[in-house]
């Protein structure tokens, strides 16, 4: 999607990722949000070797991420502001 505002979230215990956020996804903006007991909390592009996603925009900021087995953010394609 785009112009989205995610903000004020808790998101806790999903099995793998709790945002995605991909497919030419544009001014999406994750604020004053919770992460936590997951494997990771944003996927921020699809695969690696796909670039259909380079266009796209987040910015993150004052978010919270704990008790993540990976990652807080996997950052994969396109831009994004913390």
């Amino acid at each position: 999607g785009t112009h989205m505002w995610i903000d004020h979230c808790t998101f806790e215990e999903y099995p793998l990722i709790e945002v995605d956020v991909k497919r030419s996804s544009q001014a999406v903006t994750i604020s004053w949000s919770r992460f936590e007991n997951a494997q990771t909390g944003i996927l921020f592009g699809l695969e690696p070797d796909i670039f259909v996603d380079t266009l796209q925009t987040l910015t993150l900021h004052h978010n919270y991420f704990a008790n993540l087995e990976y990652r807080g953010v996997v950052a994969r394609h396109g831009k994004m502001a913390i």
